[in-house]
């Protein structure tokens, strides 16, 4: 007898909870990620999850909206500055990756303001 295979298991992205480097600094100020997102060249649906890597820090996923996203990025120490970022999305309990990465900066709040709030356009392969 051959086994019939069941259901895929449903994937759920948690953020990755990361114990302070240095216990006596405070965390830096976050990055916001925001811009459009596409699926193989169409909006990712409504509700589908989006959220961020760097290393084994995980964001909160957030769920799409008319075609665009929005992820806060805010790792708990200074250490994951200059470290890269992936943006991820889940479509039918597939994680896919985006073809763009970021840098995680120092955000200044100025003059000028850099690195708080940043347009990314997001590019995800068809699952």
């Amino acid at each position: 007898l051959t086994p019939t295979p069941g259901p895929l298991p449903t994937v759920t992205p948690t953020p990755t909870r990361i114990v302070f480097d240095d216990p006596t600094s405070v965390p830096p100020f976050p990055n916001v990620y925001l811009g459009k997102a596409s699926i193989g060249g169409q909006p990712v649906p409504d509700g589908t999850p989006v959220f961020a890597r760097i290393g084994a820090y995980q964001t909160p996923s957030a769920s799409a909206s008319n075609g665009k996203y929005q992820v806060v990025v805010g790792p708990p120490s200074r250490t994951f500055f200059n470290r890269l970022i992936t943006f991820h999305a889940v479509v039918g309990d597939i994680e896919i990756q985006a073809s763009e990465t970021a840098i995680y900066r120092e955000a200044s709040f100025g003059p000028p303001i850099q690195y708080f709030v940043n347009t990314l356009n997001l590019t995800f392969p068809s699952p």
